[in-house]
């Protein structure tokens, strides 16, 4: 995978230097996309459906300009010539349901940076990104603009089954499911939150597989269910599985039962010997844009028979975390 990036070049607004008067003249700002990547099998998640771009006068922070796009077409705005402006690129939001954005009711760069963003507003296909740079001396300027998606993506590659107790290595072993748990749904377009909120409606799966509540949307992002793939001893299961979820950085990891805010886990559910056993991994200081890979599972016998516990020696994980990387480049180019 590979790091998104936004060129941004404005087309039609003077190169002349020095602040010019609040009368200068009006010129378009056109902004498009390039998408350079690698082929990726299945849905993309780094497609852009939709995309919205707002530049805010930094000699007069009053002056915005935006304009938006239903799908990966160039975006025109008009704008003061002359001007340095902070360019912001938001794509991938919800027009509707929770998390609604709607660009024409920002009026300043501090409510655009502190809008709450929810993972409910998110698909496989459509994960919402946003990033920004100032944009000086144009129209002769190129500059770079990072799209950080908010999310972190979670990926399990290979679960194998190692038992040498005689006790259980004759057992039939059936992997049901994967999926998170204690799953952080709210971050800022600017900001990941570095306290998480403890309102119990912030948060899915909460303690274990639908313990809060069900979600289509959300259980699209964070779960695969019904797998039921026997893992012979010895053998192992290579199906990649990828899930979605917003940064979770709590301070303070908590088992009880009594909830309250804690990791995020991603958790293996299996029948081993013809009972259920769950086998969490526990994953910490999440950051967004930031893939964490496990790479393979070794389970050695019966995990714990709730979620949210680890039992010691069971299970033996190799687990990377990999910053900044996804499937596409992205560029804003000058459309001329």
């Amino acid at each position: 995978m590979k790091t998104p990036y936004i060129i941004a070049a404005v087309l039609a607004v003077s190169s002349c230097l020095g602040l010019p008067s609040e009368d200068s003249p009006m010129g378009e700002a056109v902004f498009s996309v390039r998408e350079e990547t690698k082929a990726v099998p299945g849905v993309s998640e780094t497609a852009i459906s939709h995309w919205s771009v707002m530049l805010f006068d930094t000699g007069n922070p009053a002056a915005c300009y935006w304009g938006s796009s239903d799908s990966g077409a160039d975006i025109t705005c008009v704008a003061r010539k002359g001007r340095s402006y902070r360019a912001y690129a938001i794509a991938n939001y919800p027009k509707d349901g929770p998390g609604t954005f709607d660009p024409s009711m920002v009026s300043t760069e501090e409510e655009l940076r502190a809008f709450t963003s929810l993972l409910h507003g998110n698909s496989p296909s459509g994960l919402t990104m946003f990033g920004w740079e100032t944009l000086t001396q144009l129209p002769t300027a190129r500059t770079p603009i990072g799209l950080t998606r908010l999310c972190s993506k979670v990926c399990i590659q290979k679960i194998t089954l190692d038992v040498t107790d005689p006790v259980y290595a004759g057992e039939e072993f059936i992997l049901n499911a994967l999926y998170l748990t204690n799953v952080y749904c709210a971050g800022t377009f600017w900001a990941d939150h570095t306290t998480p909120s403890s309102d119990a409606a912030l948060w899915y799966n909460a303690g274990g597989w639908h313990g809060s509540g069900s979600i289509d949307a959300l259980d699209a992002l964070i779960g695969d269910r019904g797998l039921s793939q026997s893992i012979t001893n010895g053998g192992s299961y290579t199906v990649t599985h990828s899930f979605y979820a917003y940064p979770n950085a709590v301070a303070t990891d908590s088992r009880s039962a009594t909830w309250s805010p804690r990791c995020t886990r991603l958790v293996i559910e299996a029948t081993f010997g013809g009972k259920r056993y769950y086998y969490p991994v526990t994953i910490s200081d999440m950051k967004r844009n930031h893939n964490y890979i496990v790479s393979e599972a070794i389970i050695h016998g019966p995990g714990s028979r709730d979620p949210e516990e680890e039992i010691p020696g069971v299970i033996d994980v190799t687990l990377s975390i990999t910053p900044n990387i996804w499937d596409s480049e992205y560029y804003i180019s000058e459309a001329s």
